[in-house]
């Protein structure tokens, strides 16, 4: 994938130009016209139920056509089911209906496991056990593969996540930060996120590839969750951890809590770079 700043925008593009985003406010997706059969092939339902064709602004021509004219893009954002609003404005919880394609999964069955995880504990249960899963690939996993960061790769249905072994004592920050991929296009990874640090009621797009350090999902977000500033004052600086998750095979029923049990804590949003909202969100008997 590639990046350019033109104006007022900034534009990604994936490998082979089937998709193009445009910043700062990604809720829409341009998606080459000869790559759609292709796309219905990778991912039908959510294309076909859940993504619909957007409005064409002026701005638009500079990217759906050619200078000829031929239009050779069609603009698209998610429909109404998938909207962002509340507790629905939670990056892992969006990354689970995502991959379930379910807009109304509303549980605290976590379905993410961690493919880097020495017995692929799931993630999102509690905070404890997402800080145990990162110390442990941090300190075993990196050791016997350096280049893991580099390496992740989610296939459609799976989601990338990234985890903070030290939190900012300066500004606000999340536990983590889910996104769940839904297209690829060659080493190009097209994701839905949830984003808590934008005023909007659709989650966006983003895209990451798979084979430039520069542009992957570690790249893009690691900067978040280290707090920089701190560094000459601190001695428990640490890089946040990234993670690759796998969808669990067989989603286990809700087991019912007792009365003694604590209710879990699921918090979770994407934050943008200038800082964003803690979202905590109490998962509901």
């Amino acid at each position: 994938m590639n990046t350019f700043v033109e104006g007022k925008y900034t534009y990604k593009i994936s490998e082979n130009k089937n998709f193009i985003l445009r910043q700062p406010d990604p809720t829409d997706i341009f998606i080459k016209l000869s790559f759609l059969p292709i796309i219905l092939k990778q991912n039908p339902i959510l294309f076909e139920k859940y993504l619909t064709e957007s409005k064409i602004l002026r701005d638009d021509d500079a990217i759906i056509k050619s200078k000829s004219g031929k239009q050779i893009y069609n603009k698209y954002t998610t429909t109404r089911e998938f909207f962002i609003k509340g507790e629905k404005n939670d990056c892992l919880h969006l990354s689970e209906r995502l991959s379930l394609l379910n807009p109304n999964y509303n549980s605290d069955v976590s379905i993410f496991r961690v493919k880097s995880d020495k017995t692929q504990r799931k993630f999102g249960v509690n905070p404890k056990q997402n800080k145990s899963i990162a110390e442990q690939t941090n300190k075993n996993y990196l050791h016997e593969n350096p280049k893991y960061y580099l390496d992740i790769n989610p296939k459609i249905g799976e989601a990338y996540a990234m985890v903070p072994l030290v939190e900012p004592t300066t500004k606000k920050s999340c536990p983590y930060h889910v996104a769940a991929v839904i297209f690829q296009d060659g080493e190009t990874n097209i994701t839905l996120e949830a984003d808590a640090g934008k005023i909007t009621q659709k989650p966006i797009f983003d895209m990451y590839s798979t084979t430039k350090p520069q542009f992957t999902f570690y790249a893009n977000h690691w900067q978040t969750y280290t707090p920089l500033e701190e560094i000459l004052h601190r001695k428990d600086i640490k890089l946040p951890v990234g993670l690759h998750l796998i969808k669990e095979e067989k989603i286990e029923p809700k087991r019912e809590k007792t009365i003694q049990e604590e209710k879990p804590l699921r918090r979770s949003s994407r934050l943008n770079k200038n800082g964003g909202k803690k979202y905590t969100r109490k998962i509901k008997n």
